[in-house]
């Protein structure tokens, strides 16, 4: 180290030097007194503003002065004093007697830091009961060092209390074995999660935890814990804060997702004793923060768990889109289904076992496996995996047999569950074995009070709308003379509201006539067993219409009723007319607010497990099969909406006026299948008995406002009547005879409205008649017809002349008649029975070619 001298002594040996020597050059030795180096002081500018109650994370300021130079360092430290204050040995650096370090000096060339200590001891003097805190006395203490090393021999110290709320963990899965009052099972590879926090700590959360796992023997050793209020009277033994089994500490997971512990596979029985015993086990868990406090709960469900290893396995959930859904765990699960012949199957699954805090590693599936157990057998698609393809099967479908699927899935604990699906293709018997028809009564008509007869006539008014006359109605159109041979109505007929109606039924049969309405509840077979249950986009948007196969491949239909196929959409809140085809997606997947509610102004898009998307639209029933692009009503119940607008159809064009009264064949089906005509008449009203109140005398041409008019679900098709201006075109169709294509939908009637009636009869009676003019204003005619129901000239009700029933040659191509099934979108019973039957007939005979009586 080098010295410092003072001047004057210098000054004074150079002088006498020259003196002497008379004038020889002066002396180059030093001489003189050292100067000492006056140490540096410290001093403490700031601390905690409560050294009493400080936390866990402090923050001090420090200056220094030194008289001779300056301060280069410091050198801080801070010691732990126990309960009991500052004592010799905090002060000490090293011991003296061995020469260990006890209190470290650590160097600093700053005057302030925050410092990170600890709070470990339990239970800080003075808290109330129930408050958790954890506490350690410290002191801390700095020294400057000056630039020639010095040090402070004094060095400024301040002593404080650090204090910490308890750091917090439970068990927060599986869900079985928290809060619970027994022990719980968990599979053999048991996996544990759990949450902690610290509320004093920025993060929030722990630093550390540990883990304890052991048999859970009883004191006594000779059986094992299964009860907590055996636990709650021997804490300490089961669960001792020293126990050597408790795991190191290890940090605590940032990542929720990866705050859990799983062990090996464990014993599952005791086989010590004579008779084997269940092994019962305890987890146990504690966390410490940022100070070193720990968690100090162990309650029985919360911080330990009483477990016992079980047989378990995961929850497998299934889907397909038109069976349904299927869930369970396990390997007994087996379901069987009928299908039809070409039937698409397309299932997709996942599995869970978060009942048990455990992770799906595998899946598989395969079609006809010889032998489930058999991880090689040749039936398995694809050996076990995770990806998406594991996790569905592609779209299949078959001709004929019985076919099984089995599908797995497996766990970390190797447990497994697995579903097994038989299907039966049903087998369709050669057309020259098959009966002629099945009737399907599908009207909902029991205890209906509707349609009174004239209570003028003998017996009074009858409710009409009712079985026993419909009943009436098809039995006198299929049987006895001009009827279908070969029919029983006893044997070949179904009402669906007794019996249950499945694919396998209608096979046997050459011909189906189907008579529905439509119902917004499950009180019709279409309804129930083939309206979609979904929306777009959800897990079960449809359900398998099999009579799709049935008109492609088995037999022909004749369908009819009013909003007939209107009853195979869902979806009943719609803007019309529908338009099948539609690319319109407004917000909500196909909705558009109208009022308070929303309704569907397209059916949206679907997008399957490929990435594909498709138009849920053009799958639909009566798009998909039935052949036509458009669907619209007279004048709906319900809440279908016209286009654009905030009213009801009903509201925008009324029965009184848009109302089917009549139905008139179409002139080109006319020259192309009854060019001498004469089988039925070209044009059918109304049954007399039952549209009775307009055979009254119209004198007086206001039959619009008298008669009380309200049929207004009939159908009419391919027809955009408010100009809508979707895109849409008729859809195309193979012509059977080999003539290219044709119009899948080849109209066969046409609709005669109300007002078109009321307008031609008394033209008809007198030429010179301006009817509705003098008889209505515009605004009458607006209250009683609808503001959007008739033409600008007043001639015609826009819902007039529309196709409502037609032949449809979608499905023909393939089917064993090559000819087209029939649509009637109205109730056949509701017009003249006469002539009804001669249509019925032509379509049965001369159309679909099937025997008719004598």
């Amino acid at each position: 180290m080098a010295k410092r001298y003072a001047v004057a002594g210098l000054l004074a040996s150079a002088v006498s030097g020259m003196l002497l020597a008379g004038g020889c050059g002066p002396s180059t030795e030093l001489t003189g007194t050292p100067i000492p180096n006056a140490l540096p002081e410290t001093r403490v500018t700031g601390r905690p503003p409560d050294v009493i109650e400080a936390g866990f994370i402090v923050q001090f300021y420090w200056t220094g002065f030194d008289p001779d130079g300056r301060i280069e360092r410091f050198q801080w430290k801070i010691s732990n004093n126990g309960v009991n204050g500052i004592s010799v040995q905090d002060t000490l650096t090293h011991d003296p007697v061995t020469g260990m370090v006890l209190n470290p000096w650590f160097e600093t060339t700053v005057t302030d830091s925050v410092f990170f200590v600890s709070a470990d001891l339990p239970n800080f003097p003075g808290d109330p009961e129930g408050v958790n805190r954890s506490f350690q006395t410290h002191t801390f203490w700095v020294r400057a060092v000056d630039n020639r090393g010095g040090v402070d021999p004094t060095p400024a110290h301040i002593s404080f209390t650090s204090t910490t709320l308890l750091p917090v963990v439970t068990i927060s899965g599986p869900a079985r074995i928290r809060g619970q009052d027994t022990s719980r099972g968990l599979p053999q590879s048991p996996t544990i999660r759990y949450q902690g926090a610290d509320p004093d700590f920025i993060t929030g959360l722990p630093t550390k935890v540990r883990f304890l796992w052991k048999r859970a023997y009883l004191p006594s050793g000779d059986d094992y814990l299964r009860q907590k209020t055996v636990f709650d009277q021997n804490v300490d033994y089961y669960v001792p804060w020293d126990d050597p089994e408790w795991s190191d500490w290890v940090p605590f997971p940032r990542d929720e997702a990866a705050r859990s512990k799983t062990y090996p596979p464990q014993t599952q029985w005791d086989t010590e004793p004579p008779t084997p015993i269940r092994i019962h086990y305890l987890f146990a868990i504690q966390v410490q923060d940022t100070a070193g406090a720990v968690s100090i709960g162990r309650g029985y469900g919360q911080q330990v768990a009483n477990i016992f290893v079980d047989v378990m396995s995961p929850r497998l959930s299934l889907s397909e889109t038109y069976l349904g859904r299927f869930e369970g765990g396990g390997v007994n699960n087996f379901r069987t289904f009928d299908i039809a012949a070409g039937q698409p199957i397309a299932f997709n699954w996942s599995a869970s076992a978060d009942e048990y805090a455990g992770t799906i590693t595998g899946y598989r599936y395969g079609w006809n496996i010889t032998n489930v157990d058999d991880v090689g057998d040749l039936g398995w698609a694809l050996t076990e995996g995770m990806s998406a393809q594991h996790r569905r099967t592609p779209v299949t479908s078959f001709t004929a047999g019985v076919h099984r699927l089995t599908v797995q899935a497996r766990d970390n604990s190797d447990q497994f569950s697995r579903w097994e699906f038989t299907f039966n293709v049903v087998p369709v018997p050669d057309p020259a074995g098959q009966l002629p028809l099945l009737l399907v009564d599908d009207v909902y008509d029991r205890n209906s009070q509707n349609w009174q007869s004239d209570p003028a006539q003998e017996g009074g008014a009858k409710p009409l709308d009712r079985d026993d006359y419909r009943d009436l109605f098809w039995l006198d159109s299929l049987s006895g003379s001009g009827g279908v041979f070969g029919w029983n109505p006893e044997l070949h007929t179904i009402d669906t509201t007794d019996d249950d109606i499945t694919y396998r039924m209608v096979v046997d049969y050459r011909n189906l006539v189907w008579i529905a309405r439509y119902s917004a509840g499950t009180t019709s077979a279409i309804g129930s067993v083939f309206r979609p249950t979904g929306q777009p986009g959800a897990f079960d948007i449809d359900k398998y219409v099999w009579l799709t196969p049935y008109q492609r491949n088995v037999g022909n239909l004749l369908m009819a009723g009013a909003k007939i196929l209107t009853a195979f959409l869902t979806e009943a809140d719609h803007e019309t007319p529908i338009v099948f085809e539609s690319r319109e997606v407004p917000d909500r997947g196909g909705f558009v607010a109208r009022g308070s509610t929303f309704v569907r102004r397209s059916f949206g898009e679907l997008t399957n497990p490929d990435g594909t998307v498709d138009r849920v639209g053009l799958s639909r029933y009566a798009y998909a099969t039935m052949g036509i692009s458009l669907l619209d009503m007279m004048s709906p119940a319900g809440s279908f909406y016209e286009f654009n607008t905030s009213f009801l159809v009903n509201a925008r064009r009324k029965s009184p006026c848009a109302g089917l009264k009549g139905i008139k064949i179409d002139p080109d089906f006319k020259t192309r299948y009854m060019p001498s005509g004469g089988i039925f008449a070209d044009a059918i009203y109304t049954e007399p008995t039952i549209g009775w109140r307009d055979e009254a005398p119209d004198n007086d041409g206001r039959l619009l406002s008298r008669v009380n008019y309200s049929w207004g679900d009939d159908e009419f098709y391919n027809a955009d009547v408010i100009a809508r201006n979707t895109p849409w075109s008729n859809q195309r169709c193979q012509d059977p005879q080999g003539g290219g294509e044709i119009n899948c939908v080849e109209p066969m009637f046409r609709t005669v409205a109300r007002y078109n009636w009321i307008y031609d009869r008394r033209r008809l009676a007198d030429p010179d008649d301006t009817w509705p003019a003098g008889y209505y204003t515009l605004a009458q005619l607006n209250t009683i017809c609808g503001a959007n129901a008739l033409n600008a000239e007043l001639t015609s009700v826009r819902t007039n002349d529309r196709v409502t029933g037609y032949i449809n040659w979608k499905t023909a191509p393939n089917k064993p008649s090559q000819v087209g099934d029939v649509v009637l979108g109205f109730d056949p019973y509701r017009f003249n029975h006469v002539e009804m039957r001669k249509v019925i007939r032509w379509v049965l005979g001369q159309h679909f070619g099937e025997d008719m009586n004598p």
